[in-house]
Formats: C-alpha cells, structure tokens, sequence
C-alpha cells in the first residue's frame, strides 16, 4: 500500500519516563547514594553533568532572546513599511504576508542565522537534560523534582521543534543570492521558487 497523501511525523523519541513511587525512589537514591542522598546532585559527576546543562540553558536563553528581539525589530520595519503612501504598497504588503510568512525576503535573510544558532542551542539543551535523565536517574532530591524535570526536558524538545520551524521558514523565504531572478515587487526570489 503507498503511503502518497500521508503527512510523515516530525515526533522526537526519546526515552520514556522513569514510573516509579516516590517511596520506591527514595529508597533507591539512599542505596545508590548512602552519604550523600539529601545533595542535589548527590555527586561529583552529577555536579559536573548538572553545571553543563545548566550552562547550555543559559546560553539556549539567550539565543532565544537574541532571536525574538530582532525579530519582533523585523516585524515592526515591515508593519511600518510605506506609512506615508499606504495605498501604494498595501498590495505589496499583503503578498508578503499572505505568501511570504509576513516579511520581507531581506528580513528573512537577517534572520537565518540568529534562527539557526538558535535551534542549535536549544537542541543542545534538550539532549544535554535527557541525557542527564539518562545517566542519572536518581540524581534529583526527589521523585516529584524527577517528574518535573522530564517535563522541562520535554518542553525544551518541543521548543527546538518550534525553533527548527523558525529556521525552516527564514531559510525558505530568504531571497537565494545565487538567483537573477525577482518577484512582482522587484526584491529578490526565495529559495523554493
């Protein structure tokens, strides 16, 4: 059977939540960590693997940012493109909404690189979180502080999904330096076309 019509998932996998009781956790954390189980994290190795990813969230935080403030400054000079003669490029204006994700191919090309340093931190993040999970799947106080933590791992992989989408969508509509080619507006062709 052919699968043409079908949408292929962009799911990640990753591993499942420990399932556990917080009793049984417990238990497990003071026999893994008999002198050290009330330290989070209980050792030197937890400790380092805890400082890396605390610094790749820091680090994801701040690409993010970067990127969301020049991009809400591209928004802005494209909201505020032809104030004075508004008639005149309201046509050009709602072609680039409608077809172009709202900007113009100049303004995507600004934004591809701030959009891939972004993702890339950001999966950085999400890989260096579970593969603390992974490593160390007693290395939280408690079995609630473990949830809560696959949580925040889950989260941070739906973030670099949106982030890869971001960068997708730059890239795609970003005008293609190779090409002589124009739109209808006289800037240049994306990347598809």
């Amino acid at each position: 059977m052919s699968n043409r019509g079908r949408k292929v998932s962009n799911n990640i996998h990753y591993d499942s939540p420990m399932k556990t009781t917080d009793r049984d956790y417990a238990e497990a954390r003071r026999s893994r960590y008999p002198n050290t189980y009330r330290e989070t994290p209980p050792d030197e190795r937890s400790r380092k693997d805890w400082d890396h990813y605390t610094a790749l969230t820091a680090e994801s935080n701040a690409k993010d940012n970067e990127y969301f403030a020049l991009r809400l400054q591209e928004e802005k000079q494209f909201a505020a493109y032809g104030r004075r003669d508004r008639q005149s490029v309201a046509k050009e204006k709602s072609f680039y909404t409608e077809h172009r994700a709202g900007l113009f191919p100049e303004q995507h090309e600004r934004l591809v690189e701030p959009s891939r340093q972004r993702h890339e931190a950001m999966m950085s993040t999400a890989n260096a979180r579970d593969r603390y999970l992974v490593d160390h799947p007693y290395g939280y106080y408690d079995y609630p502080q473990r949830k809560r933590h696959e949580g925040l791992r889950d989260g941070a992989y739906e973030d670099t999904l949106a982030a890869r989408l971001d960068f997708d969508k730059h890239y795609k509509y970003a005008g293609d330096p190779a090409s002589s080619k124009r739109d209808k507006y006289g800037r240049r062709q994306p990347r598809e076309y």
